[in-house]
């Protein structure tokens, strides 16, 4: 049945993506969110039929919002990674990973 769903949700234009999505949540969908609609819906059927996140995932994902040396910085690190020292980590190089 989800598989049928997914198929479904993927042949569908934008105007009927925007209309599923106000018949699960009641509103309409946000713009930002609006690139992402096909795939959101998808999730959401996925979610159903298998589950949520696991509870060890939520507690990662509580973790990062509750600790500041996992949340994520849009800036970057600083010149001369003052937050880090002030929060007593020591950076001597720092490599990016792509």
């Amino acid at each position: 049945m989800a598989d049928n769903q997914i198929n479904y949700i993927r042949q569908l234009d934008d105007d009927r993506l925007v209309e599923r999505w106000r018949t699960i949540y009641n509103a309409a969908p946000p713009d930002c969110l609006k690139p992402w609609l096909k795939q959101l819906l998808i999730y959401q059927v996925q979610e159903h039929r298998f589950g949520g996140l696991g509870a060890d995932v939520l507690d990662k994902l509580r973790d990062i919002e509750t600790n500041p040396l996992l949340q994520p910085n849009p800036k970057g690190l600083d010149k001369d990674h003052t937050k880090l020292r002030q929060r007593g980590i020591h950076v001597d190089r720092v490599e990016s990973v792509v």
